[in-house]
């Protein structure tokens, strides 16, 4: 059981970070702005859906406490972790729990449930990267559970940047097709 436990754990953290990275991969900054590259329909909802997907992982294993892939099920010192996870994003406690405040409450009022017509704030991918990779770090180098994990990635780092260039040649592609059919369109005057 153990075994199964911390594989669909690290399951959840892989999905995390992936699921940033291919947020993250359609970004770009504009004055001061953040701006999708690809803004067609399809390309913002897909954008939306990895960032939904990214918080329902993320909750499953920082914040909902009796869930059977919470991270606290895996490492026997708990408190330790948690006092390691702290250090590692540089957070104090009270810092980590607003957060996962946030983040849990778009998970619950948005993305589950739609409860709140309100304007919600969309919650910081850094903040769930940087504990997603924490976890998915400890879990390959923790002594009862790294066995577990030959052949995995070395470092949720090399994880995530070769996720988000997989993500960026997509977004590429897709900016570089859409250049190609304007240019197409103009050219035949929308007589086809």
């Amino acid at each position: 059981m153990q075994r199964e436990r911390t594989l669909r754990t690290m399951q959840l953290a892989i999905s995390c970070v992936s699921n940033i990275a291919a947020y993250r991969a359609n970004w770009q900054k504009q004055s001061d702005k953040d701006k999708l590259i690809v803004d067609r329909e399809f390309w913002v909802r897909m954008n939306g859906n990895f960032l939904d997907f990214a918080v329902l992982e993320w909750c499953k294993i920082f914040a909902d406490f009796k869930g059977k892939h919470h991270w606290s099920l895996t490492f026997p010192n708990k408190n330790e972790w948690k006092k390691q996870l702290f250090e590692s994003m540089d957070l104090k406690h009270s810092d980590f729990e607003r957060e996962l405040k946030l983040v849990s409450q778009y998970r619950n009022k948005v993305v589950a449930h739609l409860d709140d017509p309100t304007p919600m704030n969309y919650p910081y991918t850094s903040f769930m990267l940087a504990s997603a990779s924490h976890l998915h770090d400890s879990l390959k180098s923790h002594p009862a559970t790294k066995r577990f994990f030959v052949g995995y990635y070395d470092s949720a780092k090399t994880l995530y940047e070769r996720r988000l260039e997989a993500a960026f040649d997509e977004v590429r592609f897709a900016a570089a097709t859409e250049d190609e059919f304007i240019a197409q369109r103009a050219k035949f005057n929308g007589e086809i």
